[in-house]
């Protein structure tokens, strides 16, 4: 494995595992870094670059994944990309109910709001 390559693998490596630490619960915690662990010792001895890109890119999938499940995102940022970075974020689909206008209140039926009352 190239150097570049294994910097790259090792700060995504440190990245999983600093993103699992923000899980509340600590089942869920605890089974994310052993699983990180687990995954990173066990494809350690790969040696075909092509394969070694596949995981990478595997890795960077479940980190978003992990990234968007832990509280820490919903306090600080709902799209923020760790960098300030907020461009697109009323475009994407899953945070339109964060920005959107909040509904007018709606009487209930057969109880109609007049003036006069």
């Amino acid at each position: 494995m190239a150097a570049s390559s294994r910097a790259q693998v090792l700060r995504l490596y440190r990245a999983l595992l600093r993103e699992s630490q923000r899980f509340t619960a600590y089942g869920y915690r605890t089974y994310a870094i052993r699983r990180i662990r687990d995954a990173f010792r066990e494809n350690k001895h790969l040696k075909d670059s092509e394969e070694i890109q596949t995981l990478v890119n595997k890795a960077r999938t479940n980190l978003e994944i992990i990234h968007r499940q832990t509280p820490w995102h919903w306090d600080h940022g709902a799209c923020s990309d760790h960098r300030g970075n907020y461009e697109g974020c009323k475009q994407r689909a899953h945070y339109t109910g964060i920005y959107a206008e909040p509904e007018p209140a709606k009487a209930k039926p057969g109880r109609e709001v007049t003036a006069a009352q």
